[in-house]
């Protein structure tokens, strides 16, 4: 892998207080979660590399406040944002409520308004749900958003699936501008990404040697993907 070429990818989880973006963050990293919750404070993030065909995608994760009067930095991070994941607690009716305040936020400031978005339906493991996913998915349909995940950093369920359907999604995110093929640009294959699929690329052939780089930990909660365009 010496020779690789390596990618720099920039993620950025926004969402409200306490739905789990910083364990989610923590888990993939370091396949380890702490219920203790730790507001976090402006952004902070931890970063993980992958490997697709010869090339190093070295993955940043930012974990950004959830509370107005931290977004100083936030905004900074917007800007220069490969993809979003937006985050909400499936517990908690208010934080799904309020995805359409982070996202209105997260195009305002982002000059980049149609970058690929991942949507994680955190907590998913608890019995007292109080987001319907039929309502989830309706709520990413009419937004044009065509990654969603149930997902649970508590119960490590989906975490890797997750992003690599969101790295899958922002490489083809990356040709399709490289290449610049407007209109003739053929998008009918981003509508779904196949589990199976997806795991027997990336984690049999891609990802064999997985190494962290660490700041200060953050994050979340994942589950299932499921087709928004079904």
């Amino acid at each position: 892998m010496s020779n690789s070429t390596e990618n720099y990818f920039k993620f950025v989880l926004c969402g409200d207080c306490a739905v789990g973006k910083s364990s989610f963050i923590h888990r993939l990293v370091f396949n380890k979660y702490n219920d203790t919750y730790k507001q976090t404070i402006g952004s902070d993030f931890l970063s993980k590399k992958f490997y697709h065909n010869d090339k190093v995608i070295n993955v940043q994760l930012w974990d950004t406040a959830g509370k107005e009067n931290n977004w100083c930095l936030t905004e900074v991070f917007w800007s220069t944002a490969d993809s979003l994941i937006l985050v909400y607690d499936a517990s908690v009716a208010n934080t799904f409520k309020s995805l359409d305040f982070w996202y209105k936020q997260f195009k305002d400031k982002c000059s980049k308004s149609d970058l690929p978005v991942l949507v994680l339906a955190n907590k998913s493991e608890l019995a007292d749900k109080q987001v319907r996913l039929e309502d989830a998915k309706k709520w990413c349909q009419e937004n044009n958003i065509t990654l969603l995940f149930e997902v649970s950093a508590a119960e490590s369920l989906n975490i890797k699936e997750s992003i690599l359907a969101l790295v899958e999604k922002t490489i083809e995110y990356k040709n399709e501008k490289s290449f610049n093929e407007g209109d003739d640009y053929d998008d009918s294959n981003q509508i779904y990404i196949n589990k199976n699929q997806l795991n027997n690329h990336f984690l049999e052939k891609s990802f064999k040697n997985e190494t962290v780089h660490t700041n200060p930990p953050i994050f979340s909660c994942f589950s299932n993907v499921f087709n928004c365009f079904k």
